[in-house]
């Protein structure tokens, strides 16, 4: 998109822009015209790239302090977990909306993966909800928390690389936007995480961050 017609959309609106469902979306990827496993996710009927950049790398390149900080907390999840009754995806989509189907960069799914072998996960699916930021810190505290939230799906977390923190949300305000609270931990600190009516674990923070950036 050029920049004299972003500006123009962001003065007059935006009619020139054609949302896109989700069920458009698959079949641009079916046919081909979007490859599969690009790193690009549909958010309120627009196709957007992931950013997943952690230092001075181009827009489409996995940043290794992201990556990393996907496989730690992967890991320790899946340490955690039954296997039949929650699982682990990593950067797979999640149909939120008729036109939003996000890429958490990960999320624990109820169920074992066999569960979802002729159909996508939907909101409802999803116990906790991941994004792994830092150049993507503001789509991900707003526009995703947004989405997140009126989806209905309970806990989204946040692990922020900028500032070396994990930013909590809870209490969905589904079908609003949003969740009505929001907590940010610390290294040194400890951090709870329920999902079903078992005593919640007791995670640390200094163990879901990696080690900070250094270029």
């Amino acid at each position: 998109m050029s920049l004299q017609l972003m500006a123009h959309l962001v003065q007059h609106g935006s009619p020139a822009v054609v949302p896109i469902t989700v069920d458009q979306y698959m079949k641009m990827m079916a046919v081909g015209i979007l490859r599969e496993g690009a790193p690009i996710e549909l958010i309120d009927g627009m196709l957007l790239f992931k950013d997943r950049r952690d230092g001075p790398t181009v827009a489409m390149t996995q940043g290794p302090r992201h990556l990393l900080a996907i496989k730690l907390l992967a890991q320790l999840l899946e340490q955690l977990l039954s296997a039949d009754e929650f699982h682990v995806q990593q950067q797979g989509p999640v149909i939120c909306s008729g036109d939003s189907a996000p890429e958490p960069d990960l999320c624990i799914l109820n169920g074992g993966p066999g569960d979802y072998f002729d159909a996508l996960p939907t909101a409802a699916d999803v116990a906790l909800a991941v994004e792994v930021s830092q150049t993507s810190l503001s789509l991900d505290q707003y526009d995703k928390a947004d989405l997140y939230g009126q989806s209905g799906i309970p806990v989204y977390w946040i692990v922020n690389l900028a500032d070396d923190t994990l930013i909590v949300r809870t209490k969905p305000k589904s079908p609003a936007k949003g969740y009505s609270k929001c907590d940010i931990f610390r290294r040194g600190m400890t951090v709870d995480l329920s999902l079903s009516d078992a005593e919640p674990w007791t995670l640390a923070i200094d163990d879901l961050l990696p080690h900070r950036y250094e270029p």
